[in-house]
């Protein structure tokens, strides 16, 4: 392919120092990246100068550092460690994949220092990701980050921090407001969870109260709001209501307010749920 050259130094890029050792974390060494291979010896990275400057800098910073010969480790991380470098390979080959549907016209992108900085960060949150759904969303944003500029790489590192803050049931939430903007508490809870409402001093009702004020205070969702043609917030007028004050307070899946996504919480959809984005400077079609 076209962009074979790019793919070898991202490839060199990720495996030199930047993907842990299949060494168990509980213990306390690491062992060296020259035990078990350097670089050049990775598949794809085709001795790339990058891999070697790499491979270098990693030797000079473990210098001193000692593997104890005799050491066996359970076959049950032996066997994490096989089925997560598994799953690293099948990664990198899908990444390969999609960056060859882009084209050239990343190259020079997929070159630059900048965007290997969110390359290195994407694949530590990988590494760190509990779930393939996760794994998933880091590597979209691999992909997205080198064919999409829909905002700054600053922000992208801030998207990367968010897949390490945030859970699942996060993410469902952020999925079906993307789906269905204006979905109120009540619906985005029966689209998730089904009919059935728990009660309002239940650990289930604390845990979405707990999900909502997550994503609302982080900027990923907001209640809907008017604006005028400068893109400013209306004040709703207060609502005078004829009834006696409620003896009971609003309840964790009220049905009266609706929620969007902010124009950050987009973003980051953008770049983690979508598989496929434009291409950079990629000329409309008529």
């Amino acid at each position: 392919p076209s962009n074979r050259c790019t793919t070898r130094a991202l490839n060199a890029g990720l495996y030199d120092g930047i993907i842990p050792s299949p060494t168990p974390p509980m213990l306390l060494f690491r062992v060296p990246m020259t035990v078990h291979r350097s670089c050049d010896n990775y598949p794809d990275t085709g001795g790339h100068p990058l891999g070697r400057r790499l491979s270098e800098r990693s030797r000079r910073s473990k210098v001193g550092r000692t593997v104890c010969p005799n050491r066996r480790y359970p076959d049950s991380m032996a066997r994490g460690s096989s089925r997560k470098l598994n799953d690293l390979g099948a990664t990198l080959a899908d990444v390969e994949q999609r960056f060859e549907t882009l084209g050239p016209v990343i190259e020079e992108r997929i070159q630059s220092e900048d965007y290997l900085g969110i390359v290195r960060k994407a694949f530590r949150a990988w590494d760190d990701a509990d779930t393939s759904e996760k794994r998933r969303y880091a590597a979209n944003i691999v992909v997205n980050a080198a064919g999409s500029r829909v905002c700054s790489d600053d922000v992208v590192r801030l998207f990367l921090d968010w897949l390490k803050l945030y859970h699942e049931v996060h993410f469902a939430v952020i999925r079906e407001i993307h789906q269905n903007p204006g979905s109120t508490r009540f619906e985005l809870w029966t689209s998730i969870y089904g009919a059935s409402l728990p009660r309002e001093d239940s650990a289930e009702a604390d845990l979405f109260k707990l999900m909502i004020r997550d994503l609302s205070t982080g900027g990923v969702l907001r209640q809907e709001r008017d604006t005028n043609v400068l893109g400013q917030f209306v004040r709703k007028r207060p609502i005078r209501r004829r009834v006696g004050v409620p003896t009971t307070l609003e309840s964790a899946f009220e049905d009266t307010k609706p929620y969007v996504l902010t124009e950050l919480g987009t973003q980051f959809v953008h770049y983690t749920m979508s598989e496929v984005v434009g291409r950079i400077d990629a000329p409309s079609s008529s």
